[in-house]
């Protein structure tokens, strides 16, 4: 018996998909984020029971399914570790009806403060562009040129710094290396604290200020006291630390308000910050060498802990590996147990000055020391020697970032070095003078330089030097 019209009609209809009402639209929690960070997202206005396949760029993220009304419940995808930075399309496709919405999403693994966070560690966990298979191939995106520059921040497409020639603070556009804006704060010498929206500036006189980060026009400002060490900037929080008379204080980074002062011991000055889930961690040393390490509550300035040591710690502090990681008066590099304060190993430096800063960085349990005219590389756990490598000049605070470790050097170039073995992968020649710690982000490495007055973006897709066997001391 054949089937009437009317029912092969109602057949087809229970068949045939079922458009959700209204068109389908994605959302997602966050629009920046960096690789291997996660996103919620959202979904609606799809064919209900459908399959949706959530996609960045090409790259597959997951498939979900909508329910019966054509919703995707909330998820949680991960961006993957190779994603190249800048703005990303995060598009949800419908597997049924052909349906799909998309929305824009900006990938991007930022070096927003001095020695990259609050941890003080120069370690950008982050970058996937440049690795140990390319960073050989490194040549110049971009340079400018006529400013004594400073240490640097990083945040997107944009490098903020101070600029000594001007006594600015400046902010330049790092596709091209266009100024943005400047803002005159008068001497100084620190990197700025960048947060989502402001860039927090500190002057040699100690006026903190909070400038917007797209137009430089100051919010707040708001004396503190002097000094050299770069503003912390976290959650929410702006931490300063004078030199000068040994107080730590901390700035409510919206207003500009007085949150907390502590004092440290009297004729003592601090090496430096760090601030890590919710304690700040103070090295200190006096006059007659000694001083110890005191950890403070980041919210209210109370003090957790405080221990002595015998030569003081001039460094600023690298909290790593459950490790507080400082150097001393003598040059040596010491290890002491984050939770108790207690040494745990003392790396000695003959060639070190007394009195001298030993920068030091540090990533999965490697050590990382800038001494005299080389890099050494030590286990975390007892300080033993990993690798050496010599340049032929004064070398500056190590960076690291996916396996390479970088460092700029007083004999005119930008050294590469694989974070494990040691193996020179790169010795880029720039002619630099007084050059800053490299900073690494948004697949650039980017150099200041106060001596030859500059600041150079390089990448692999930049012109390569003339010469790439550039040797210690040339």
């Amino acid at each position: 018996m054949k089937k009437s019209f009317i029912t092969r009609v109602v057949l087809a209809a229970l068949v045939a998909p079922v458009a959700a009402v209204g068109a389908p639209q994605v959302t997602r929690s966050a629009a920046i984020l960096p690789p291997t960070g996660s996103v919620l997202v959202h979904a609606v206005g799809f064919c209900p029971s459908e399959a949706v396949s959530f996609y960045l760029g090409s790259t597959l993220l997951t498939v979900l399914a909508s329910n019966a009304k054509g919703v995707v419940s909330t998820a949680k995808v991960v961006i993957p570790a190779n994603t190249p930075p800048g703005k990303q399309v995060l598009t949800a496709a419908g597997q049924k009806c052909s349906d799909a919405a998309s929305i824009s999403l900006s990938v991007f693994d930022d070096w927003s403060q001095a020695q990259y966070d609050g941890s003080g560690a120069s370690y950008n966990y982050y970058e996937g562009t440049i690795s140990a298979d390319n960073v050989g191939s490194l040549g110049q995106l971009w340079v400018q040129t006529g400013g004594g520059f400073g240490p640097l921040a990083v945040e997107g497409d944009d490098v903020y710094l101070f600029n000594r020639s001007s006594e600015s603070y400046d902010a330049f556009n790092g596709p091209a290396g266009t100024l943005l804006w400047s803002t005159t704060v008068g001497p100084s010498a620190v990197a700025p604290a960048l947060s989502a929206t402001n860039a927090f500036l500190l002057n040699e006189a100690g006026y903190l200020g909070a400038a917007n980060r797209r137009t430089g026009a100051l919010k707040w400002t708001t004396r503190t006291l002097g000094g050299f060490v770069p503003p912390l900037a976290v959650n929410g929080t702006v931490f300063v630390a004078d030199q000068n008379d040994g107080i730590i204080i901390a700035t409510d980074a919206a207003s500009g308000s007085p949150l907390w002062s502590y004092t440290l011991p009297q004729g003592t000055s601090p090496g430096g910050l760090a601030v890590v889930a919710g304690v700040v961690y103070v090295p200190y040393a006096s006059g007659s060498r000694t001083g110890g390490i005191i950890k403070l509550n980041a919210a209210n300035g109370t003090s957790i802990l405080s221990a002595s040591v015998g030569d003081g710690l001039i460094g600023p502090p690298v909290i790593a590996n459950s490790r507080i990681y400082a150097s001393d008066f003598s040059g040596s590099i010491d290890a002491f147990d984050a939770a108790t304060g207690a040494q745990v190993w003392s790396a000695p430096c003959a060639s070190c000055t007394q009195g001298t800063v030993v920068p030091v960085s540090a990533a999965n349990d490697i050590v990382y020391a800038s001494q005299v005219n080389a890099i050494v590389a030590r286990n975390g756990d007892d300080g033993t020697v990993l690798w050496t490598a010599t340049t032929g000049g004064t070398v500056s605070t190590p960076s690291i970032a996916n396996g390479v470790v970088y460092v700029t050097s007083g004999d005119g170039n930008l050294y590469a070095y694989n974070a494990k073995t040691g193996a020179q992968l790169l010795a880029y020649y720039a002619a630099l003078q007084s050059p800053a710690q490299p900073v690494i982000a948004n697949g650039k490495v980017l150099i200041s330089d106060s001596g030859a007055q500059k600041l150079i973006a390089l990448s692999v897709n930049g012109v390569p030097p003339e010469a790439r066997d550039a040797s210690p001391g040339r």
